[in-house]
């Protein structure tokens, strides 16, 4: 292959889930709380429940039983809905 047009402009939709990088610094059995890359530790991040984490096996698996006092990376991915609600993905 020499060249290779793409036939329209890649454009991201999250209509089904929406992928959140972020490091977990709490967790508790109904919800962990996560801290962003802009956010600052005077935040103290935001709270996502478990009940809308659509991966949440695989970030259970990811954070593990240990401590979370530098917090963990983790991609957790949440509805929509949600992602516009705590301000991560704009209208």
């Amino acid at each position: 292959v020499v060249s290779q047009v793409a036939g329209k402009e890649y454009e991201q939709k999250y209509d089904e889930q929406y992928p959140l990088l972020c490091k977990v610094v709490r967790k508790s059995n109904r919800a962990i709380c996560v801290m962003t890359p802009g956010q600052t530790p005077f935040s103290h991040g935001e709270w996502i429940p478990w009940s809308q984490i659509l991966n949440a096996e695989q970030v259970r698996e990811q954070i593990g039983n240990k401590l979370l006092k530098d917090g963990r990376p983790a991609t957790v991915m949440i509805p929509p809905w949600l992602a516009k609600k705590k301000g991560y993905l704009s209208e």
